[in-house]
């Protein structure tokens, strides 16, 4: 059993021809899981966020990149550019894109 990191494996097709790359993607120290994966909207980059559950106090950890090749480390939750605003201690976290006519709905 390997070493529980955030791996990729790509393909130009939805359901076959994967190629698994064991390179290690994030670079946390300890372990990650449940990566998501969002587009920046109007931007050609990436942000990669994973679930830095190996050390004491979980937190996210986020990296991005715009070729899914090269990977910046933008840090974790509050100890970067990436910010909470109304949780301590997330868990496998999801992002959606919403528009603001949705986002007002919502609020409602």
């Amino acid at each position: 059993m390997g070493a529980a990191g955030i791996k990729q494996a790509v393909s130009d097709r939805v359901n076959s021809d994967y190629k698994y790359n064991a390179r290690w993607y994030d670079p946390e120290p300890t372990a990650c899981e449940a990566p998501n994966l969002w587009k920046r909207i109007g931007e050609d980059r990436w942000v990669l966020m994973y679930d830095v559950y190996g050390q004491k106090v979980h937190n996210f950890g986020f990296s991005e990149t715009s070729d899914f090749v090269h990977f910046t480390p933008l840090g974790q939750f509050n100890q970067g550019v990436m910010r909470t605003t109304n949780f301590t201690s997330p868990k496998h976290g999801a992002i959606i894109h919403l528009t603001r006519q949705e986002a007002e709905r919502l609020a409602e």
